[in-house]
C-alpha cells in the first residue's frame, strides 16, 4: 500500500485509477499470481460523505469459479530452438537434451546451451514473475539470431499443485545478411561528393550468438566544371572488421549481473585517403596520402533498459603520411599548430561512452537521448618514460621514431523529441565538446579535432567550411563580397572546442513521404592563438561567431531505412565582417547546399 498511486488529499483523476489497477496487476504477477489480471480489480466511488471529496473502495474480486487467487511456481522450462510457426507444415524430427529443469528441443543445435541459459531469466522452483518473462524476451531478441520469440505457460502435468511449465518458442532468423548505404552532396560551385558502404553480418559465427561484421566503404569528391575536365579532389577507402562476443573476455566468471547483457568488442580498421586541393593559381595539386590503422578492445553492458555503457580499455591507432605534396608542406609551414596535428603519431589510451535513451516505443510523446564520451591518450606512456628517466627528442618522447599523442577529450550530445499529435515531431539537439593537448603533444591529432558542416551538422555549409571562430581562409572566401574562390580544401577548418545546436520540425506528407523544416547553428574554436586570426575561443566574442543556416528537407521513410534530401542555405556567416554577417538577400537562398544521406541527422 506504500506504493499506491492513489494519495489522500490529491485531485481526483481517472488516469490514476487506471494506473493503480496496472500497478496492482504488475505487483501480483511478479509474485507468482500468473492468472491474475486487472479485470479482477473494481472501484466503488462514494461522493456523499463530504463536499467535493470522493471515497474510493478497491475490491479484488475472486475468479468466476469462486476459488482463490493463488501463486504459481515454475516447474520445467522447454526451449524449442527451431520452431516453425506453421505447425501443419512442421515435420521436423527433434531431439531433446535435458539440463536440470531445462529441456532443449531441436533437430540441429544452432546455439550452445549455456549461451541460451544466460539469456533466460525464468528459473525452476521459483515463483512466476512477469518481469522475468519480459527480460527473457528482450534478451533473446538482442542476441539477433531469432526472428520470432514467444513464451507460453501451461499447468504442469507431471507435478501436482500450483505449478507451471514454460514453453519458449524460438524461430531462427537468417544467419547472414548483406546491406548497403550511400550519401551524396552537391554544391552550387560544381562540386559533387559521393560515399557508399557495403556491410556483411554473420549473427552466429561460433554457436554463441557472436556477431562478425565486415564493412567496406569508399568516397570521392569531384569538381564538375563546365569548361574543364572532371577533376578528382579527394578519394578514400576504409575497411573495418568487428567481432562481438556475448561475455566479458578473458574473464571466466560473470563480473556483473545477468541483466547487464555484457559483450566484448574487438575491432580493427584501416583508412586510406588520397587528397588533392587548389593552389593560389587555382590549379589542382596533390596534397598528401594518409594511412590510418586502428585496433580497439572493449566492453559493452547495460545499466538498465535506458542506460548503456561502452568502455575501451585500449585503443591503438597509427597515422602515417608517406607522401606529402609541395602545397601541403607550404601550408603546414604557415601554421605550427596545424603542422603538429598532422605529425605521424601513435594514439594509445582508453575511452568511455555513456548512452541514455528513455524511448520505449514509436508512439512515445516525449523522450530524451543523451550521450557523453571521454577519451585520453598517452598518459601511461608519458609516465613510464618519466619514471624511466629517458631522454626526449625535441621535448617529445618517441616510439618507433614517432611521437605519441597525449590529450584529454570530452563531448556531450543531448537530444529531445516531442511528438506533435500523430503526424509531426519537434526534435532539438545540443552538442558541446572540448579537447586539450598537453605533455607530449602541442595539438590534438587532426582526426580528433572538431568540425562543423555537412549532412549531419550545419547543412547550409560544406564539411569543415566554417571555423575556427571568424577565421577566413582568403584562398577560399572573400569576406567583403561573400564570393567563393573555387577552393574546396577546408582541411584546416577544425578546432579544439565545438558548440552546436540543431532544431527540426518533422511532419508527414503522405504515408512514407515526410517533410522537415530545420535550422542549425554552431562553430568550432581553438584553445590557443595561432596563425588563424580570430580562431581562438574568447568569452567576449565567441557568441558573435556562430554560423547559422536554415532549410527544408524531404525524407523517404520506409521504417527499416530512411533516404534523406536536405537543402540548407546560409543565414549567418561569421567569415564576413562583423557588422554584415546576417544574410537576408533573396539571392542567398540559391547559395545553399544539397545534402543527400541515409537516416535522420539526429
Amino acid at each position: 500500500m506504500s506504493q499506491t498511486v492513489l494519495k489522500k488529499g490529491e485531485r481526483f483523476d481517472i488516469a490514476n485509477l487506471k494506473n493503480e489497477r496496472a500497478r496492482i496487476e504488475d505487483t501480483l504477477r511478479n509474485n507468482g499470481y500468473f492468472y491474475f489480471n486487472r479485470e479482477y480489480i473494481t472501484y466503488d466511488l462514494d461522493t456523499g460523505s463530504k463536499r467535493q471529496t470522493v471515497n474510493i473502495k478497491i475490491t479484488i474480486n475472486p475468479p468466476s469459479d469462486t476459488s482463490q487467487h493463488l501463486p504459481y511456481k515454475i516447474n520445467h522450462i522447454y526451449l524449442i530452438t527451431d520452431y516453425v510457426s506453421d505447425i501443419s507444415r512442421d515435420t521436423t524430427q527433434r531431439d531433446t537434451t535435458v539440463l536440470d529443469e531445462y529441456s532443449f528441443i531441436a533437430q540441429h543445435s544452432r546455439m550452445r546451451d549455456n549461451v541460451l541459459l544466460d539469456a533466460v531469466y525464468i528459473s525452476g522452483h521459483k515463483l512466476y514473475a512477469k518481469d522475468n518473462e519480459l527480460k527473457t524476451i528482450n534478451r533473446l531478441s538482442q542476441l539477433g539470431i531469432y526472428k520470432f520469440i514467444n513464451i507460453n505457460f501451461e499447468r504442469a502435468k507431471t507435478l501436482p499443485g500450483n505449478n507451471l511449465d514454460a514453453f519458449i518458442y524460438l524461430t531462427p532468423a537468417k544467419r547472414q545478411s548483406v546491406s548497403a548505404s550511400a550519401e551524396m552532396n552537391v554544391t552550387n560551385e560544381g562540386f559533387l561528393g559521393m560515399a557508399s558502404t557495403l556491410s556483411y553480418k554473420n549473427k552466429n559465427l561460433s554457436k554463441r550468438a557472436d556477431q562478425f561484421l565486415f564493412d567496406l566503404g569508399a568516397g570521392i569528391q569531384l569538381r564538375l566544371a563546365r569548361k574543364e575536365k572532371v577533376k578528382i579532389i579527394s578519394g578514400n577507402i576504409n575497411v573495418s572488421l568487428t567481432y562481438y562476443l556475448n561475455r566479458f573476455v578473458p574473464f571466466k566468471k560473470r563480473i556483473f549481473a545477468q541483466y547487464t547483457q555484457p559483450r566484448t568488442r574487438l575491432n580493427t580498421s584501416y583508412i586510406f585517403e588520397h587528397r588533392f586541393d587548389f593552389n593560389n593559381q587555382g590549379d589542382v595539386v596533390f596534397l598528401y596520402q594518409l594511412h590510418n590503422l586502428s585496433f580497439n578492445y572493449g566492453y559493452e553492458w547495460t545499466g538498465n533498459k535506458y542506460m548503456r555503457h561502452l568502455l575501451n580499455p585500449m585503443t591503438l591507432s597509427f597515422y602515417l603520411i608517406p607522401e606529402r605534396g609541395i602545397e601541403f608542406n607550404r601550408r603546414l609551414s604557415l601554421n605550427q599548430a596545424l603542422a603538429s596535428s598532422f605529425e605521424e603519431q601513435i594514439i594509445l589510451g582508453p575511452n568511455y561512452s555513456f548512452i541514455y535513451n528513455n524511448q520505449e516505443g514509436d508512439k512515445d510523446r516525449v523522450y530524451t537521448f543523451f550521450k557523453t564520451a571521454l577519451e585520453t591518450s598517452g598518459n601511461f606512456l608519458y609516465a613510464g618514460f618519466r619514471l624511466a628517466n629517458l631522454k626526449s627528442d625535441n621535448d617529445q618522447f618517441l616510439i618507433l621514431k614517432r611521437p605519441f599523442s597525449q590529450y584529454f577529450r570530452i563531448e556531450a550530445d543531448w537530444r529531445n523529441y516531442v511528438r506533435i499529435r500523430n503526424h509531426g515531431m519537434f526534435a532539438i539537439r545540443t552538442f558541446a565538446g572540448i579537447g586539450v593537448p598537453y605533455g607530449n603533444s602541442d595539438a590534438l591529432p587532426f582526426v580528433k579535432q572538431f568540425f562543423v558542416g555537412g549532412p549531419n551538422s550545419l547543412r547550409g555549409f560544406l564539411i569543415r567550411e566554417i571555423g575556427p571562430g571568424s577565421y577566413v581562409d582568403t584562398l577560399v572566401y572573400n569576406p567583403e563580397t561573400g564570393e567563393e574562390r573555387g577552393n574546396v580544401g577546408f582541411f584546416n577548418q577544425t578546432g579544439d572546442i565545438k558548440l552546436e545546436i540543431n532544431a527540426e520540425l518533422r511532419f508527414d506528407i503522405y504515408k512514407w513521404l515526410k517533410g522537415a523544416i530545420f535550422i542549425d547553428a554552431g562553430n568550432v574554436w581553438t584553445l590557443k592563438r595561432d596563425t588563424r586570426t580570430n580562431g581562438n575561443f574568447e568569452f567576449n566574442r565567441f557568441w558573435k561567431e556562430f554560423a547559422v543556416n536554415a532549410g527544408v528537407g524531404a525524407r523517404l521513410d520506409f521504417n527499416f531505412f530512411v533516404i534523406r534530401l536536405d537543402y540548407g542555405f546560409p543565414f549567418r556567416d561569421p567569415r564576413k565582417v562583423s557588422d554584415n554577417r546576417w544574410l537576408f538577400e533573396k539571392a542567398q537562398f540559391r547559395k545553399g547546399q544539397f545534402q543527400l544521406a541515409i537516416g535522420y541527422p539526429f
